[in-house]
């Protein structure tokens, strides 16, 4: 049997390009790091519209489950709803340690998407404007109600989480509000937390990827 396993779980209507960097990192430091591509993602809205919450949980279980048959352990690491897929299963698949990346427990941090519309006007630009454009339309009315339901029946979960626990935020992140991180580590007891001034939601492909990573492989090998 080998020792550990480190599997990444991306975010809603994301895919394993959101995390593949992380993926790489470890595996360049000579650990055991697998990605896992939830039902219905990667592809189209049409594609994703087709599962719901339970399809998403179910296939990642599935997934680490035939991983786990050949280590004695096993890390999750979620980023963004890929934190809440991991709280979902932690337990079930007897989990030792859990990283929880930009994790939503509230989401859209509309003073900060104001603040950023405002720059690109003053600013001539439209970087941000474009990118909330396209991300409203990025995922089916189906898919939100299901993020919003496992959104909801993880709040419930994240005490049941003994083992010890990594919450990382970004405090620029406009789509996931870093008071998350908090109600997290209030009800994860043996947990810490890890704030980045910069880096946005999509923290583990910006510049402060390289700190992030340390971080996390700082706490992996304690």
């Amino acid at each position: 049997m080998k020792n550990t396993a480190y599997i990444i779980i991306h975010g809603f209507a994301g895919s394993v390009d959101e995390v593949i960097y992380l993926k790489e990192f470890l595996i360049n430091n000579g650990l055991d790091a697998y990605t896992i591509l939830l039902k219905g993602h990667g592809t189209t809205k049409k594609d994703l519209a087709k599962y719901t919450y339970k399809h998403w949980i179910n296939h990642a279980l599935e997934d680490i489950l035939k991983i786990k048959k050949e280590y004695n352990n096993i890390c999750l690491i979620g980023f963004s709803m890929g934190g809440l897929i991991c709280t979902n299963i932690f337990n079930e698949v007897g989990a030792s340690k859990l990283i929880l990346i930009n994790c939503p427990v509230y989401f859209w941090n509309i003073k900060l998407i104001l603040k950023n519309i405002v720059s690109d006007i003053k600013n001539n630009k439209r970087d941000n404007i474009r990118f909330y454009l396209n991300s409203s339309f990025k995922a089916p009315f189906r898919s939100l109600v299901n993020f919003l339901i496992i959104l909801k029946r993880t709040k419930k979960m994240f005490c049941k989480i003994r083992a010890k626990t990594f919450i990382l935020q970004c405090l620029d992140d406009d789509t996931v509000q870093s008071k998350s991180a908090q109600y997290i580590r209030e009800r994860i007891k043996n947990s810490t937390i890890k704030y980045y001034d910069k880096g946005g939601h999509q923290v583990l492909l910006s510049p402060t990827k390289d700190e992030v990573f340390c971080d996390i492989f700082n706490f992996i090998s304690f």
